[in-house]
């Protein structure tokens, strides 16, 4: 059997596949652990979509004479989603800016081919709507004003989030340039934030907090392509890092300030700082 990966052959060790549904699958595995991901995949020279479990499956090891894999960077893949996304929400704000209601319509009924890569890259936007707003309205039988209003300010919400993560992609030294100002400014707060949850002051104090949870969040996707591009920071040491995020969230929503306040200022943030002391070069460099 020849596999070639973006046309050049490989040596690849088989274990214990017996169709090419699982050959692909431990290529897949294979390649995201360089982060890549597979873009296309032909096998005998016939094109299949990488999931299609059913007609890969049915081809055994025996009858396999290539296997062809094209790839594409885990930075290209999201950069392309969030075109995907800008592009179909660009439309409906066309539709809904000429309250062509029947196109709106129609046009939602293909939201679903859209709805993976929201909630893979625009989570955030994504679940404060409670991953059900583009369905909830797409069921009514006629639309609403309030609902043309709703639809306009989603799309132009999720148009502008898109632009912002495709700049993280693309400029990801001076984004995160801009993030090591932004918390070497805000240092000082974060020992405040536990004060003023004890004293009473939770609105000042969840403030601040979502500020910071909104910067440790892009922080977090800006390593993650850093990384990609330098290898300098290990993966157990990210994993980490979003645990801690978690735990950060649940203390919150256990309104438990004392432990709260703990993880912002003793793991938090040091974690923060070691991850800028690793990144300090480059970001001074293309920053």
């Amino acid at each position: 059997m020849q596999i070639l990966i973006d046309n050049k052959s490989i040596d690849f060790t088989l274990e214990r596949e017996k169709n090419s549904f699982e050959v692909i699958t431990a290529l897949s595995n294979w390649l995201n652990s360089s982060n890549m991901l597979i873009s296309s995949a032909s096998v005998n020279d016939k094109e299949y979509y990488i999931n299609d479990k059913a007609s890969l499956g049915k081809i055994s090891i025996e009858k396999i004479d290539k296997i062809s894999i094209t790839t594409v960077t885990l930075k290209e893949f999201k950069f392309y989603q969030l075109i995907l996304i800008q592009d179909f929400f660009k439309t409906l704000h066309h539709l809904v800016e000429g309250k062509n209601k029947t196109g709106i319509k129609e046009y939602l009924a293909e939201y679903s081919t859209i709805k993976p890569h929201l909630e893979s890259v625009i989570d955030r936007a994504y679940n404060s709507q409670g991953g059900g707003f583009i369905e909830s309205i797409a069921e009514k039988a006629e639309f609403s004003e309030n609902d043309l209003i709703d639809l306009r300010n989603f799309s132009d919400n999720i148009i502008f989030i898109a632009e912002n993560r495709k700049k993280e992609i693309i400029l990801t030294m001076e984004e995160l340039a801009k993030e090591k100002a932004w918390f070497e400014n805000f240092l000082p707060e974060l020992g405040n934030i536990s004060v003023l949850m004890q004293t009473g002051k939770d609105s000042a104090a969840m403030e601040k907090i979502i500020e910071f949870i909104d910067f440790s969040k892009k922080l977090s996707r800006l390593m993650s392509y850093y990384n990609i591009d330098t290898g300098k920071i290990d993966l157990e040491s990210l994993s980490s890092y979003n645990k801690l995020l978690n735990e950060l969230v649940e203390a919150l929503s256990r309104s438990d300030s004392v432990l709260t306040g703990d993880l912002l200022e003793y793991e938090i943030a040091p974690a923060i700082e070691q991850f800028f002391d690793i990144m300090s070069d480059d970001i001074m460099t293309d920053g």
